[in-house]
């Protein structure tokens, strides 16, 4: 799969996707700084075409709600060495698309990693397991979210955790940024959609 304005893919722009997918198989595509599709795994191409949050339209990638594409562009200013995350609500409430991305090169507007993964509505799995994976956490803010989530207050997540209260706060700090809010009742309301 490639752009439709694009005759082939270029010697770097291959070396840098093989090198990027090596043994993976996950669907995978990577795009520029301007959301021009310039390449795609099988995998991926079988995925857009179900049309799970985003869609390719002349070679650009779009959400198919207008109102989440800040989301996409902002997935890709945040983007850096180190991945950056967002997930999108897939239309009629059928799940989520997890994307993860990554920029592959720092020249110019960029070419970008991206690491589509669709978690259905219907898998009770959804709740707690794709937190990690959606919101690029820590095994242990990935465990402090679940307790949160749970119920239970940082003093208590700190005792059952072995942890000072400082390191717990610095979780839930880091957990804050990585999700997008400021407030504990924010944060519910984002997992809201990951309860089984």
């Amino acid at each position: 799969m490639k752009g439709e304005d694009k005759e082939e893919i270029d010697p770097l722009l291959a070396r840098t996707a093989l090198a990027w997918l090596g043994d993976d198989t996950s669907a995978r595509i990577i795009i520029d700084g301007f959301h021009n599709l310039l390449w795609g795994n099988p995998l991926a191409e079988a995925l857009l075409e179900a049309r799970p949050g985003v869609e390719i339209r002349s070679g650009v990638l779009f959400a198919i709600d207008p109102l989440r594409q800040p989301q996409l562009r902002d997935l890709l200013h945040g983007a850096g060495s180190r991945p950056t995350s967002c997930c999108l609500a897939q239309p009629r409430g059928e799940g989520w698309l997890l994307i993860r991305c990554q920029r592959l090169d720092h020249v110019g507007p960029g070419r970008f990693g991206l690491s589509l993964k669709v978690a259905g509505a219907g898998e009770a799995a959804v709740s707690y397991r794709h937190l990690d994976e959606a919101f690029d956490l820590t095994t242990a803010e990935h465990r402090v979210l679940t307790g949160l989530l749970a119920g239970n207050e940082a003093e208590l997540l700190s005792a059952l955790h072995n942890v000072s209260i400082e390191t717990t706060r610095s979780h839930i700090k880091s957990i804050y940024a990585k999700v997008g809010v400021k407030s504990r009742e924010r944060l519910f309301a984002r997992m809201q959609g990951f309860r089984g």
